[in-house]
């Protein structure tokens, strides 16, 4: 039986990961993002740290290079497990900072069970080929993932703008169509499909 940290701000994967852990019998330890995990690693001494990646107040690779630079923390195994990454980069950064395991969600549970047996088995973590320029290629992994959600805000602001423009065309409408405008055009128009009367 190992004492493992979750680190996870997504309650349910957190709680979900946690489970599994226990029901194969380890001990599992919960945190919401790394400066909540540095701070049960340091007062629980975990074997090992599964850890998210894109976390608020302190990520992933945040958090194991505070693991490195601290002497008494240094040799915690970690493995990263995630949904949102860049698989060029991310992998790099994992492997820069002592992370041997980068698994994706959603993922099988013997998937993690085998990554976990593996982690405590090993021999401790080494940064030996550690990226000379982790800030940078930390940056553009973050900056990337600032990129797309900004694509996807602006795709919604488009969508939003139509939906406005079609609200007015219909509010314009609505005189001509005897007093029935906005909604109350599109609420006559899906009765009338549906069959329903007022």
């Amino acid at each position: 039986m190992a004492k493992i940290l979750v680190v996870d701000d997504n309650a349910t994967s957190r709680e979900l990961t946690s489970a599994l852990l226990h029901f194969h019998g380890h001990l599992p330890l919960q945190a919401v993002d790394g400066c909540e995990a540095l701070q049960v690693i340091r007062e629980q001494r975990p074997a090992l740290v599964i850890s998210d990646i894109l976390m608020p107040t302190m990520d992933g690779y945040e958090l194991v290079q505070n693991l490195r630079a601290d002497p008494q923390l240094a040799d915690t195994r970690v493995i990263f497990c995630t949904a949102e990454y860049r698989e060029r980069e991310a992998v790099t950064l994992a492997s820069s900072v002592g992370v041997s395991e980068l698994l994706v969600k959603p993922l099988e549970a013997d998937e993690l069970l085998s990554a976990v047996e593996r982690a405590l088995c090993g021999g401790a973590p080494s940064s030996a080929d550690a990226v000379s320029d982790f800030s940078g290629v930390h940056r553009r992994l973050l900056m990337g993932q600032v990129s797309e959600q900004a694509e996807a805000l602006l795709a919604a602001v488009g969508r939003l703008a139509a939906m406005h423009e079609l609200n007015l065309r219909l509010s314009a409408a609505a005189p001509a169509r005897g007093g029935r405008g906005g909604a109350g055009q599109l609420s006559y128009r899906h009765r009338a499909l549906s069959g329903r009367r007022r």
